[in-house]
């Protein structure tokens, strides 16, 4: 779990045209929602991500989440995501392969990466899959510069889809074990 150190968290969903904000507590082993919100940045008279980088730190504080430790999305486009099935192998090993994708995923871009990779349960025709996510570090630094700038307290990134089967399957365990295929929307 990502915020095992603090006992609140706030997800921010940074989209074209609304910002998506909701507020986790954990509670024990388990995590509560304690608020959502929505940011509406064409009703607010926001025109661009300058403006919304200059408005964010105030509607979060005008919600009492200034100081709150941050979860921010990256927009899909700027991640490439990938399920890979490997052969079973110890944590280690695993690290080793995912790095090996990566690089292949990265293709012949002098450009340096980052990634994550989060191991899935397996399913008919893959025994040991696991979705790695890539982007680009200068796309990364860029974000985490102007959230910095703008007096945020960023904790780390997050990709939205992934966040959104974490928090399906943290709400209902059961669909883990579904055999037929989820769709989340």
């Amino acid at each position: 779990m990502l915020f095992l150190n603090t006992k609140q968290i706030v997800g921010l969903d940074i989209g074209q045209s609304t910002v998506k904000a909701v507020v986790l507590r954990r509670q024990g082993k388990t995590v509560q929602i304690e608020a959502g919100k929505l940011l509406d940045c064409r009703e607010e008279g926001i025109l661009d991500t300058i403006e919304l980088y200059e408005q964010l730190p105030k509607w979060l504080e005008e919600n009492g989440w200034k100081n709150r430790e941050l979860l921010v999305s990256l927009p899909q486009y700027l991640t490439t995501t990938r399920v890979t099935d490997f052969p079973p192998s110890t944590d280690q090993d695993l690290e080793k392969m995912v790095a090996i994708e990566t690089h292949e995923l990265a293709g012949l871009s002098e450009e340096s990466f980052v990634s994550d990779h989060c191991p899935l349960g397996a399913r008919p025709g893959r025994n040991n899959p696991v979705l790695i996510v890539i982007s680009k570090s200068s796309a990364v630094s860029e974000r985490a510069d102007r959230y910095q700038e703008s007096g945020l307290c960023l904790t780390e990134f997050g990709i939205p889809g992934l966040a959104l089967a974490n928090a399906y399957l943290a709400l209902y365990p059961a669909a883990a074990a579904a055999a037929e295929p989820q769709l989340l929307l």
